[in-house]
């Protein structure tokens, strides 16, 4: 027990120091103020609180402890996270009533194309990361799921969380997919020319957080709901939708 804890705190040390690395490169001003840490959680999937980046020990069948690329791709991801205006987003949602798991999509998609911008390197690591969801999930679980919705007549609102995660891991090159082709792949040719407007509407417009600042996300977002009111009301989040 003693040699087991003692090798678990050796790799929170290298990670904890391989974070505040990752954050000196990003954003060399905010690393000489802030002091981040790093612990493993039972959790399905990492998150950050305050300035504590929780990984999981164990992420589907990979061992995070070991698998060097998934867990820097997992506190690149986070560290993103801590150069978003979080708090003033927590504001907006609560204000405008938008799911945590629309807002939290829109951040991810944001944050994962700033990084690749500032250090180009963490594409790997990144795109290592949504591999991993991509291959364990987005068939089986995303699109799936949307096929089966919309084959029942759902309505919209009812699917658009699994839409976007699907956008989401569509593409492992990307922080999010093309919106014609996440629909042309979920839907066989015949269904897809059926599929209303609003589904490729709503997958453009999540698009476009690829392409934008942090200093816009507050507004962006509170744009993003306006044009879907409809989805003020769900408060489902999916694990892989947490920040």
């Amino acid at each position: 027990q003693i040699v087991g804890r003692a090798w678990r705190m050796e790799i929170i040390n290298i990670l904890t120091n391989t974070a505040m690395q990752i954050l000196s490169l990003v954003a060399p001003t905010t690393s000489r103020v802030i002091k981040i840490k790093v612990d493993f959680c039972d959790e399905d999937t990492a998150f950050l609180k305050e300035y504590t980046i929780h990984l999981p020990r164990k992420m589907f069948d990979c061992d995070v402890t070991k698998d060097t690329m998934l867990a820097v791709g997992l506190l690149m991801h986070e560290i993103g996270h801590l150069l978003q205006p979080l708090q003033q987003i927590d504001q907006i949602e609560e204000e405008e009533r938008i799911p945590s798991w629309l807002s939290n999509i829109a951040l991810d998609i944001q944050l994962e194309e700033m990084i690749k911008t500032i250090f180009l390197q963490a594409s790997v690591s990144l795109q290592y990361c949504r591999q991993l969801v991509h291959d364990k999930c987005y068939r089986t679980e995303f699109a799936n799921t949307v096929c089966t919705l919309y084959a029942r007549n759902v309505q919209f609102q009812d699917i658009a969380e699994h839409l976007a995660l699907a956008s989401r891991f569509y593409d492992p090159m990307a922080s999010c997919g093309c919106c014609d082709a996440v629909i042309n792949d979920i839907f066989d040719a015949a269904v897809a020319v059926t599929v209303p407007p609003v589904y490729r509407q709503f997958l453009c417009d999540l698009e476009m957080f690829r392409y934008i600042t942090v200093c816009e996300l507050p507004e962006r977002l509170r744009w993003l709901i306006s044009r879907y009111p409809e989805l003020r009301t769900q408060q489902r989040q999916n694990k892989f939708c947490a920040r």
